[in-house]
């Protein structure tokens, strides 16, 4: 037998080792604690990238040996979130990819939401917006079902950009009132409101000038600048309002206040960049090159990964302009062509991104399916070996039962596993043929996806070559003096630019065999009046719903620019004011009535349309009967152009002629 105070000895011991362990375990944590405190002090800058990724990586394998996932998963966070603002994509991603890997592992999955919005970030740096998107949404689901709304407001930015960067405005602007409306509530700093205030604004100024006004002076107002940076932004929220209402020394002023401001504050290379895109682009438009081509370079000099890949390929075509007009072609064609290849770059990756997902997906199908078919063979075992338990118990109670009752139940036996055989094997063949319909099927959709895709980069191409065209055209404008042909190249800018943004809408689009004219027609409106500079004329638009086959759109493109662009070059002489009417009706089921009319001076009295002999007269009329409707011209107080045509079927493959 055991001496008592052997036992009592060994006991302690025990209780000693344990103890020891614990305090092991929670000085681990503590030293993590004090190491991702230290990491949070440190600057978010170069000179201290160094240190705090090392803290932060140390404070994930410490916190791993104490045994908190839930701390480590937050430290390995930081590590992606220290390679991120150093532009280091690659790791930033290979790190949060990681991280998801062991959240998903744990049962709480706290940190979900936090991973998948910085997933949303690098991919749109990277260019990948339907990744980022698709990321960007997985925040906010889990968001919701989490209960956690502490970073809503980061989770509707990233929306608003990543729409944004798709061309998206509508759902761009959606999201940013969002994310402005979350910061103000939670009363956020300064400048953060200050920051989505701009991009709300520049989204809004594509379609609203006022509201975009109003929103700027009640952030103003409600939220006066105090910081070096607060200042930098709403100076440049000015500038860029100023610069939309051509209040061009007024935005010159806040555009130089915004750059000097940044400087002082020792902004980060994004903020910068983006101003210095900003008052290079301004200074492009106003055609003083040698100033632009000095703020784009900055803004294309910052550190590699910290602008996202769309910002690069925009900057490298405004370079192109600025080396064009300046007859640097040498240098013109290093941008343009830097800038197309990262053009198709962000379409490729994104298409390949899409087949790796739908790959990733048909596996996960396949192991669900296979999961299923495993949990229904352990079901099937299970009931086998409760009815043998059952038969053998049967078999003991009856030890009376004669030989030719235990050959009875022998062949009962044998029947039963011949059945289950029987049926294991139709079983067997069943899965055969559903995994080969599933493959045909999952190569199908492939095609599917294939065959949108590159129609969707035809739309593309097609639109990119009809801009380089009237890039063309314009480069020839400045070797001209005739007149007349000055204003006959104008006018196929113009008609070629109504073609173009057909093809724009529907490589934007989600489908790609019709317009939605609504949206079309304002767009065409707004080129023409800028085009134009026609501020003194107002525009009354009321277009009916309505989606058209590309061809028939294409059509009631030309005819509008030929009418508008009539209207406004010949009814109203001197610059006098008037007005533009755009009114699209629907008759019945699928009539409508295109109605352009201006209150100008009106056509000669002597006028007639079929003996005018000019090209735009002759164009909307030969127009009129490729769309097998009516075309009628008449002058009452001002000019009146009335177009009725049927709503064609929309084809599948949206096919367009030029012919």
């Amino acid at each position: 037998m055991l001496n008592p105070r052997t036992c009592y000895i060994a006991f302690f011991l025990i209780l000693l080792t344990a103890a020891l362990q614990v305090h092991a375990f929670q000085n681990r944590e503590k030293q993590g604690d004090s190491l991702t405190r230290l990491a949070d002090r440190l600057p978010r800058d170069s000179a201290s990238y160094r240190a705090r990724l090392s803290y932060y990586q140390s404070a994930a394998l410490l916190f791993k040996a104490a045994g908190n996932p839930d701390k480590m998963i937050r430290a390995r966070l930081s590590v992606a979130s220290v390679y991120l603002d150093q532009g280091a994509l690659n790791l930033s991603e290979k790190e949060l990819l990681q991280v998801l890997q062991l959240d998903i592992k744990t049962a709480a999955a706290r940190n979900r939401q936090s991973i998948t919005f910085l997933l949303a970030v690098v991919s749109r740096y990277k260019g990948n917006f339907n990744k980022g998107l698709q990321y960007a949404m997985e925040s906010i689901r889990n968001m919701r079902i989490s209960g956690d709304t502490t970073s809503a407001d980061f989770y509707y930015g990233e929306m608003g950009l990543l729409y944004g960067g798709l061309g998206q405005t509508g759902k761009s602007i959606e999201w940013y009132e969002k994310a402005l409306d979350a910061r103000e509530k939670k009363h956020s700093a300064n400048y953060i409101i200050y920051r989505t205030t701009n991009l709300l604004a520049a989204q809004l100024l594509k379609r609203n000038k006022k509201k975009a006004l109003s929103l700027v002076f009640r952030i103003k107002k409600k939220n006066p600048p105090i910081s070096l940076q607060d200042t930098a932004i709403l100076a440049q929220v000015m500038g860029n309002l100023y610069n939309a209402t051509k209040n061009y020394r007024l935005a010159e002023q806040s555009y130089l206040e915004m750059i000097r401001c940044y400087q002082k504050s020792n902004s980060a290379d994004e903020s910068m960049s983006i101003a210095h895109q900003d008052i290079g682009k301004f200074y492009l438009e106003r055609q003083d090159y040698q100033k632009a081509r000095y703020h784009l370079t900055a803004a294309l000099n910052v550190t590699a990964g910290t602008s996202s890949l769309a910002r690069v390929r925009d900057l490298n075509y405004l370079l192109y302009e600025v080396d064009k007009a300046l007859g640097d072609y040498r240098q013109a064609i290093a941008h343009f062509s830097l800038h197309k290849t990262l053009n198709d770059s962000i379409f490729n990756t994104t298409k390949s991104r899409q087949i790796e997902e739908l790959q990733i997906q048909y596996e996960t199908e396949n192991k669900d399916r296979d999961l299923r078919l495993q949990k229904q063979n352990i079901l099937l075992l299970r009931q086998q070996a409760e009815l043998q338990s059952a038969e053998l118990k049967q078999t003991k109670a009856a030890k009376n039962i004669t030989l030719g009752g235990v050959f009875l139940l022998s062949v009962i036996l044998i029947l039963l596993y011949s059945r289950y055989r029987i049926k294991q094997r139709g079983n067997n063949q069943l899965q055969l043929q559903q995994k080969v319909i599933h493959e045909k099927n999952t190569s199908l959709e492939h095609l599917l996806k294939e065959k949108e895709w590159l129609l969707k980069e035809v739309h593309h191409r097609v639109k990119n070559n009809l801009q380089m065209v009237m890039s063309l055209l314009s480069t020839q404008l400045s070797y001209l003096n005739d007149e007349a042909a000055l204003l006959a190249i104008k006018d196929s800018q113009n008609r070629i630019q109504a073609i173009s943004l057909i093809h724009k809408k529907l490589y934007q689009s989600n489908n790609i065999a019709v317009i939605d004219l609504p949206v079309y027609i304002q767009e065409l409106i707004e080129y023409l009046k800028d085009s134009f500079s026609s501020q003194h004329l107002i525009f009354d638009t009321d277009i009916a719903p309505l989606k058209l086959d590309a061809a028939q759109a294409v059509s009631l493109g030309l005819i509008l620019n030929e009418a508008i662009t009539n209207a406004i070059k010949y009814a109203f002489p001197g610059n006098r004011p008037g007005k533009i009417s755009i009114h699209l009706t629907q008759l019945k089921k699928e009539n409508y009535v295109l109605k352009i009319a201006d209150n100008g001076t009106g056509l000669p009295p002597d006028f007639d349309s079929w003996q005018s002999g000019t090209l735009g007269m002759s164009l909307m009329q030969g127009l009129s009967e490729d769309l097998n409707g009516s075309f009628q011209i008449s002058s009452e107080s001002g000019t009146t152009i009335l177009i009725a045509f049927v709503q064609e079927e929309i084809s599948t493959y949206s096919p367009i002629s030029y012919e």
